[in-house]
């Protein structure tokens, strides 16, 4: 019998103890290894209603990696559910687990009660106490940067990743190498070790030196945006993408800046990396243009204040 690969990797016991930090804050089947009071979710909830959690009104801020039994055992008052996974890769949670969580976060255009669209990247993208000012001050800064980055790229084009679960990446890879090298960072297809020697694990850093990133999510499916094109976009790359039915995020992405793999048609996509690596000024054009819509700020910002509100309404009503 075949085990699933997440199952084999998370094991778990059907075991669960009430253990709520002091703050009222319980944390359950988040990734192993992070600190419960590291995780963004944990510093979003304490930022914003610190002063009202206690253990007599406990807030459960759960995931995916462990059992699905132990959230619905918790006593906690007022439960959230969060994922940043394609949940089409763990059945057992594909609902979100709406029928007993107050308030659920993931991907997903959903529209139901309780349910909010909070996608992963803007977890990394913003600090867990933003406000309207500082991610106005982030995207602007994003912007303002596009051009200033330019002169830093003496590298043509970089991949890191751990795996390929769908081909696409090695595709990929072979594809723009026929135009120049590609330097291949990650554990797939590596063949460099910039990354860690150099740049101490430091991705950011790391990616400042390429004008292409090779950045597809690893699957396709609506709504699935991760954290892989932003942070090419922050470090002045030009995106290589792939996922979100080639139109991630519309609302806060110009999709005229990104550069789209597909299957159908690589040409396209390699005619189009070699123009702009053999013709300075059509590179530089094509940077110059803004990563976001006019509003992606006040958009952004209202995916903080729904969050936020749903969240404030789930505590009120267990008061």
């Amino acid at each position: 019998m075949r085990l699933n690969f997440w199952d084999k990797l998370f094991k778990t016991e059907d075991n669960y103890t009430y253990t709520p930090f002091e703050n009222g804050i319980e944390v359950l089947n988040f990734w192993p290894g992070q600190a419960s009071k590291d995780l963004w979710l944990y510093h979003f909830v304490t930022a914003r209603f610190g002063d009202i959690l206690h253990k007599d009104n406990s807030l459960l801020l759960s995931s995916l990696f462990g059992e699905k039994s132990h959230i619905r055992k918790s006593p906690s008052k007022t439960k959230v559910f969060f994922s940043g996974e394609n949940l089409a890769r763990f059945p057992k949670y594909r609902d979100y687990c709406a029928d007993f969580v107050d308030v659920s976060i993931g991907f997903d255009y959903i529209h139901r009660p309780g349910y909010v669209r909070f996608p992963l990247w803007l977890l990394f993208l913003f600090e867990a106490d933003s406000t309207y000012a500082s991610i106005k001050a982030k995207v602007d800064g994003i912007r303002q940067n596009a051009g200033s980055t330019i002169a830093d790229k003496q590298r043509f084009c970089s991949l890191i990743c751990s795996h390929d679960k769908n081909g696409n990446r090695k595709k990929l890879f072979e594809l723009i190498s026929t135009v120049e090298k590609v330097d291949s960072a990650g554990k797939f297809m590596n063949n460099t070790d910039s990354l860690k020697k150099e740049f101490h694990d430091n991705k950011v850093d790391f990616l400042r030196q390429y004008k292409f990133n090779i950045c597809p999510e690893n699957t396709d499916r609506h709504g699935y945006v991760t954290e892989k094109v932003f942070e090419a976009i922050q470090c002045g790359c030009i995106p290589i993408y792939w996922g979100d039915n080639n139109n991630p995020e519309p609302a806060i992405l110009n999709k005229e800046a990104i550069l789209f793999y597909d299957k159908k048609n690589p040409a396209a996509l390699l005619n189009k990396v070699k123009t702009l690596q053999t013709n300075p000024q059509a590179y530089t054009d094509f940077v110059m243009q803004d990563r976001f819509r006019p509003d992606a700020a006040d958009r952004i910002y209202e995916m903080f204040v729904t969050l936020e509100n749903s969240i404030s309404m789930a505590l009120s009503k267990h008061r």
